[in-house]
């Protein structure tokens, strides 16, 4: 399960303020889309955007593969952030692990995501 809670706005991206958006995960050939959502500088956007994943591993348990996560118009046109994640580093257990994810572009950290897994 890959549970983004919330994406906070970063100030130093007050550009983006109001900017109705999408977060999609990219895994292999495979994507998943949010609903829309507003992004706010003065409160995170409550996303509660649930996706579900499932791999084979193989034989050796190898849980390595790159999982993308954008941040995009809802048309899809143009990703406004990006971040690159690593499936291996995301929680195997029952009890969910919390991180935070920055969302980045070529200016820096536009937004970060609080992402249950």
């Amino acid at each position: 399960i890959m549970y983004v809670q919330s994406v906070t706005l970063t100030p130093e991206m007050a550009e983006f303020e109001d900017s109705t958006v999408v977060c999609r995960w990219y895994v292999d050939s495979s994507n998943d889309c949010s609903k829309p959502f507003v992004l706010s500088l003065a409160e995170p956007a409550r996303t509660r955007y649930c996706s579900f994943l499932v791999i084979s591993t193989g034989a050796d348990d190898d849980r390595s593969r790159s999982v993308t996560m954008t941040m995009s118009h809802p048309d899809g046109a143009e990703h406004i952030a990006v971040a690159f994640l690593d499936l291996a580093s995301l929680s195997r257990e029952d009890v969910f692990k919390v991180d935070t994810v920055e969302l980045r572009n070529q200016a820096g950290v536009v937004a970060v995501a609080e992402l249950h897994t």
